[in-house]
C-alpha cells in the first residue's frame, strides 16, 4: 500500500506547512510507504521560468487580437506586456539570488529579486485575468460560490493550473503509483487549484482514491455539504485532525472496505446528502505522536538560503476565549502541549537530518513555560538552534524573561496586538492590556528580538476615532516593532461573534443554497454600532497608506511578512541592525503588493533639449533620459506608481510594444543607479 500525500497549491514558496511532514510521519512510523509531494513550490518554481512567462506573455496577445477584452484586462495587458523582456530575462536569476547568502542579505539585492518574483506573477495573472495571482495567493475577483468556482475550474483563458495539471501533474502522479492520495488544503489559496486537480484526475483511469482534509476544510464546516459535486474521486473529507482518520482509511483501503464511521471523517456519500462532521470524534493524543518528517520535500526549491521548518509545541489555544478568532477549531479547540524537552529532541533530529538550525514554532500562542524551558535548554547547552513563534502578552513576558529568550534562540516573535484601545480589548475578550504591551515590547527591543505586530480594525462596535488611535500608536511607536501585518475584521466561521452574533451587535447574512452556497471561511455581517463591513476595510487601507506615505523612520515596515524571510534577517542582522537597515532606507519603501518604489534620493533634471534631458543625483550619478521616460520617471516619483504603470500612463495608447519595453527597460536602469544602488560615480 502506496500513500502519496500533496500540498497543493498555491502556497508560501519559501517554507513548506507542517500538515503534509506531519502525516507523513505518522504514516511511516506506522511502516506505510509514504511519498510527499509539494506541489505548491513545484508549480512556482515551474512557473516563474523565462519560458513559461514568454508563453504567458503569447497568450496575452491572443487574447488582445481577439478584440473582445475588457478596459481592465487591457490595462493589465499592456503593463504585463511592457515589462515582459526584462522580467523573463531577470525571474530565474532572481530566485537563485533569494536562495544565495550573498544576495539574500545584501538588502537592495533583495528586493531586486522580490521586484522580479512578484512582477513575474503580474504577468501570469494578467494572461490569465481576471483571476487574482501572485506570490502564494491565487482567488477570484468575486466570492468563491459553488456556481462561480464550477466555472473557473473548466476556464482555461482564467485557471492557469488547467494545462498546468493536465502538463506537469498527472504524469508525476501516474508516475508515484499511489494507491491513495491525501491533499492537505490548509489555505483559501490551495481550493480552486486543488479542485482542478481533482477534476482532471476523475478523468484518467488509473487514478487512486483522494482522501481531502486540512485547516480550510474544516473551517468551511457543513458548506462542505455544497460542493460535495466539485469533489470527482474523493471517497470523503478529514474534518479536524487527520492522523488517526488517515491511518484508518490506508488500513480499509488496502481490505478494500470503505471509509463510513471513521473518526474525524465524513464520506462523499455523506456530504451528497448534507451530511458533516460538527464537532470531533476523535482527539490526538498530540504528546505520543512522532514528530514531523520532512524526507522527500524539495529544499532546493525553497526561496530561502537556508531551510526554516515548522514545528508545533501545542495543539489548540491555551487562551482560547478570543471572540474573532476560530484558528484552533481546525484541532478541535482542547489544548494539549509538547513539554520544551520533547521540542528540543524534534529540532535535534530535525537539525541533523536536513541541516536545519532555523524553526518556525507554528502554534496559536506558545505558552510562557514552554517558552522558558525551551530557552533556557538551548542556552545552557550551547544549541545552534533558532527559532520564533507567535505568543500572547502575558505579565510573564519581563525584561529577565525576554533576555532568556534573546539568549536561549529566540529571534522573532509574533503578537496578536489587535488594538491599542482597551475598550476594544475587552469587548474582544481578548485579556490583555495596553500597559502590559507596551512594557512587553519595550523588553523585547531591549533583548534584541524582534517583533512582528498583528491588528485589525472594524471589531464590532469599533468607531471611527479607535481605529485611529490604533494606528497612531504604530506611527508613534515605530522602535517598539519590527513588522506589522493590519487589515480589516472578517465574520470567521466558528468565532465567538459568528456564534453568538447578538452579543456583539451584529446580524448575519442569511446563508445561500445551491450554486449560490458560499465557499468561504467569512460570514457577511451588519454591525448596529461603529464601522460598518465597508468602512473598515476602506479605513484599513486608507489608514496604513498613510502610515507608509510619512517619515518611515522606524523599521516597522522593512518586511511584509512575518515568515521566513523575516525570521532569517532577524537572526543574520538583529533587532538593531535591522532598525538602522530602516533608517538607512527611510525616505523609500518597497510595497510587495504593488511594487513600488518612493525615491530615496533628490533626482533633478537638467534639460538637454525638446525631446531628453540629463537626470542628476547626488554622488555624481547621471543618466540621459528621453522625454517618455522623463514623464514616466515623474509618476512613479510623484504618484509612488509602479514602474509599469507609470510607463504606460506616460505613453499614448496606440504606442507600440517595443516602445513599451524600451521605456520600461530604462526606467528599470534608471531607479537602480538612483535607488536601489550605493551612491557613486556611473
Amino acid at each position: 500500500m502506496r500513500v502519496l500525500l500533496i500540498r497543493p497549491p498555491a502556497a508560501d514558496p519559501t517554507q513548506t506547512s507542517l500538515a503534509v511532514p506531519a502525516l507523513a510521519a505518522c504514516c511511516r512510523s506506522a511502516g506505510i510507504d509514504t511519498d510527499v509531494l509539494d506541489l505548491a513550490v513545484d508549480s512556482f518554481d515551474d512557473m516563474t521560468t523565462s519560458a513559461f512567462l514568454a508563453e504567458a506573455l503569447r497568450r496575452i496577445r491572443r487574447r488582445l487580437a481577439l478584440g473582445r477584452a475588457s478596459d481592465d484586462f487591457v490595462a493589465e495587458a499592456r503593463v504585463a506586456l511592457a515589462m515582459g523582456r526584462f522580467v523573463g530575462e531577470r525571474v530565474e536569476s532572481a530566485k537563485a539570488d533569494l536562495k544565495r547568502d550573498a544576495t539574500f542579505y545584501d538588502f537592495a539585492a533583495y528586493k531586486n529579486a522580490l521586484y522580479a518574483v512578484h512582477n513575474a506573477m503580474r504577468i501570469i495573472a494578467a494572461a490569465h485575468f481576471p483571476t487574482v495571482i501572485d506570490v502564494g495567493e491565487y482567488h477570484l475577483r468575486q466570492p468563491h460560490t459553488v456556481a462561480a468556482v464550477r466555472r473557473h475550474v473548466v476556464d482555461t483563458d482564467s485557471n492557469v493550473y488547467l494545462d498546468y495539471v493536465r502538463a506537469r501533474t498527472l504524469p508525476r502522479l501516474r508516475a508515484a503509483g499511489a494507491d491513495l492520495i491525501g491533499i492537505s488544503v490548509t489555505y483559501r489559496s490551495q481550493l480552486l487549484p486543488t479542485l482542478t486537480l481533482l477534476h482532471q484526475l476523475a478523468t484518467q483511469s488509473w487514478a487512486p482514491p483522494v482522501l481531502l482534509g486540512g485547516a480550510f476544510l474544516t473551517t468551511l464546516g457543513r458548506r462542505l455539504a455544497a460542493m460535495h459535486d466539485l469533489l470527482p474521486g474523493v471517497g470523503g473529507v478529514v474534518m479536524f485532525e487527520g492522523e488517526s482518520a488517515l491511518l484508518e482509511v490506508v488500513a480499509r483501503t488496502a481490505a478494500g472496505r470503505g471509509w463510513e464511521g471513521i473518526p474525524n471523517l465524513v464520506t462523499i456519500e455523506d456530504l451528497a446528502g448534507g451530511q458533516w462532521v460538527e464537532s470531533p470524534t476523535h482527539v490526538e493524543d498530540f504528546a505520543s505522536l512522532p514528530p514531523p518528517d520532512f524526507t522527500g520535500l524539495p529544499f532546493d526549491k525553497y526561496l530561502t538560503p537556508e531551510p526554516v521548518l515548522p514545528l508545533q509545541s501545542v495543539r489548540g489555544c491555551y487562551w482560547g476565549k478570543c471572540s474573532f478568532c476560530a484558528v484552533s477549531r481546525a484541532t478541535s479547540g482542547r489544548f494539549r502541549s509538547r513539554s520544551s524537552a520533547e521540542m528540543i529532541s524534534d529540532m535535534d533530529a530535525l537539525g541533523h537530518r536536513h541541516g536545519c538550525r532555523h524553526y518556525y514554532i507554528c502554534d496559536d500562542a506558545t505558552p510562557p513555560r514552554t517558552l522558558a524551558g525551551l530557552a533556557q535548554t538551548i542556552r545552557d547547552q550551547g544549541l545552534p538552534w533558532r527559532w520564533s513563534t507567535e505568543v500572547r502578552f502575558e505579565r510573564l513576558l519581563s525584561p529577565e524573561f525576554c533576555r532568556t529568550l534573546a539568549e536561549g534562540g529566540c529571534v522573532h516573535l509574533l503578537f496578536g496586538f489587535e488594538s491599542s484601545v482597551q475598550r476594544v480589548l475587552d469587548a474582544m475578550h481578548k485579556g490583555t492590556d495596553t500597559d502590559t504591551v507596551r512594557t512587553i515590547l519595550k523588553s523585547c527591543r531591549d533583548a534584541n528580538i524582534c517583533v512582528n505586530l498583528q491588528a485589525f480594525l472594524g471589531f464590532p462596535g469599533e468607531t471611527v476615532v479607535e481605529a485611529e488611535r490604533t494606528v497612531g500608536f504604530f506611527a508613534d511607536n515605530r522602535d517598539l516593532f519590527t513588522s506589522l501585518a493590519l487589515g480589516s475584521f472578517s465574520a470567521v466561521v466558528g468565532s465567538g461573534v459568528v456564534r453568538d452574533p447578538a452579543r456583539f451587535g451584529v446580524g448575519l447574512s442569511n446563508e445561500q443554497e445551491g450554486d449560490d452556497a458560499m465557499l468561504e471561511t467569512w460570514v457577511g455581517y451588519r454591525t448596529a454600532d461603529g464601522l460598518s463591513p465597508e468602512q473598515a476595510r476602506e479605513l484599513a487601507d486608507r489608514l496604513l497608506a498613510r502610515l507608509i506615505g510619512g517619515d518611515l523612520s522606524g523599521p516597522g515596515l522593512l518586511y511584509g511578512s512575518s515568515g521566513a524571510h523575516g525570521q532569517l534577517y532577524a537572526e543574520r542582522l538583529g533587532r538593531q541592525q535591522v532598525d538602522a537597515l530602516s533608517v538607512d532606507i527611510r525616505r523609500w519603501i518597497w510595497d510587495m503588493a504593488g511594487q513600488r518604489f518612493r525615491a530615496a534620493r533628490l533626482v533633478t533634471a537638467r534639460r538637454l533639449g525638446d525631446d531628453h534631458a540629463l537626470l542628476c543625483a547626488p554622488g555624481g550619478i547621471t543618466f540621459e533620459a528621453s522625454a517618455p521616460v522623463l514623464k514616466a520617471f515623474r509618476l512613479f516619483r510623484r504618484r509612488g506608481l509602479t514602474l509599469p504603470d507609470a510607463a504606460i500612463q506616460a505613453l499614448p495608447e496606440s504606442v507600440g510594444e517595443e516602445m513599451l519595453a524600451e521605456v520600461m527597460a530604462a526606467l528599470v536602469r534608471l531607479t537602480r543607479l538612483c535607488l536601489l544602488e550605493p551612491v557613486g560615480s556611473t
